[in-house]
């Protein structure tokens, strides 16, 4: 994998990121922290399990960048 590939890869993954947090803070927002609708719950458990998926295809793509640079 080349390194324009890789940085642009990791700059889709961080903006992944950010909109899913920016969603779970319009259903807080909207909803509150207490007790919500079953499904607005799910949709925040996807996000943040989307979030978290990201943040390890974030960590994979830096390896990749620094063996790139080498």
């Amino acid at each position: 994998m080349n390194k324009d590939k890789i940085l642009h890869d990791l700059a889709t993954q961080q903006r992944w990121i950010e909109l899913q947090k920016t969603r779970i803070e319009q259903i807080e927002k909207e909803y509150g922290s207490g007790v919500r609708p079953g499904w607005v719950s799910e949709n925040v458990v996807s996000y943040w399990v989307s979030v978290e998926t990201a943040k390890e295809k974030v960590k994979e793509l830096r390896k990749l960048l620094e063996k790139a640079d080498e």
